[in-house]
């Protein structure tokens, strides 16, 4: 990464200060013959970094869990609401892949964290309480494109893909007993979009929206299984198996640190 001050006699390329003529804008710094300017280099050392953020935005489609909770409930008009404030922490590293530095690709792996109570239903009426939670985390295995949109190396268009990895939990409690969910997992995608714009040399904010789709089937543990779990189905008996749609739209905001942006004097 490049950053660049205007009108000075220090340009900063990824890691390293240089001293050297004033250059008016980063594609003529990168234009310039080493001759020329003598001890000017560029290099396209990767830049890894860490963040974290949260949740603006966010939506699960839920899926025919609202069959189910309608059946424990006795009730067609009752639907499971949503907390959907999720938080996240991501780690990863891109670098500059032509000479002008305008285009960059790389690699993050992030974890979120769904609220403790991010679908959830609970109902007392004669028949006993019954209550359902879902909650959720993802692994998100990404591959990033940059684009860098200002000459000051300040602000980038991103896009990144991702592969999903979802686990979930819970608890279901009905006629009495409660059912702790297994921690099931399943594969999913997601894509994004957005902006990073830096502050400061190593600490920029980032701004995306983006769609998921995952969907993760309810096993709970039960004692009384010969395999020590057993799913619920919608209604007990159109053999629908109760599965969790954490598909949707969301949008996040969050803060990011260059690990390796450190100043030296050549």
């Amino acid at each position: 990464m490049i950053f660049f001050e205007n009108g000075t006699k220090e340009v900063f390329f990824t890691t390293q200060w240089y001293e050297t003529e004033t250059v008016e804008s980063i594609e003529e710094a990168n234009k310039t013959s080493f001759n020329k300017y003598g001890h000017i280099k560029i290099f396209n050392t990767p830049v890894f970094f860490a963040g974290a953020g949260f949740s603006v935005f966010n939506n699960y489609n839920i899926g025919n869990p609202d069959d189910f909770w309608k059946f424990l409930t006795s009730d067609n008009s009752a639907f499971l609401k949503t907390k959907p404030f999720f938080y996240y922490l991501n780690i990863g590293t891109k670098g500059a892949i032509d000479s002008l530095n305008k285009n960059h690709i790389g690699t993050e792996i992030q974890f979120s964290k769904t609220s403790k109570k991010a679908i959830y239903g609970s109902n007392a009426s004669n028949t006993g309480r019954s209550e359902v939670i879902f909650n959720a985390c993802f692994f998100n295995m990404t591959i990033n494109y940059y684009r860098r949109l200002d000459r000051k190396n300040k602000l980038f268009l991103i896009i990144n893909p991702a592969i999903n990895i979802g686990f979930m939990g819970g608890t279901i409690y009905r006629t009495g007993t409660s059912y702790s969910e297994a921690n099931t997992y399943e594969m999913g995608w997601q894509v994004s979009t957005g902006i990073d714009y830096f502050l400061e040399k190593k600490y920029g904010i980032n701004f995306r929206f983006g769609y998921r789709q995952l969907e993760i089937n309810e096993i709970h543990a039960d004692p009384q299984s010969p395999i020590g779990s057993s799913a619920f189905l919608t209604n007990n008996t159109d053999g629908n198996r109760v599965n969790v749609d954490w598909s949707g739209l969301y949008s996040t905001i969050g803060i990011s640190v260059l690990l390796n942006s450190k100043k030296t004097r050549k």
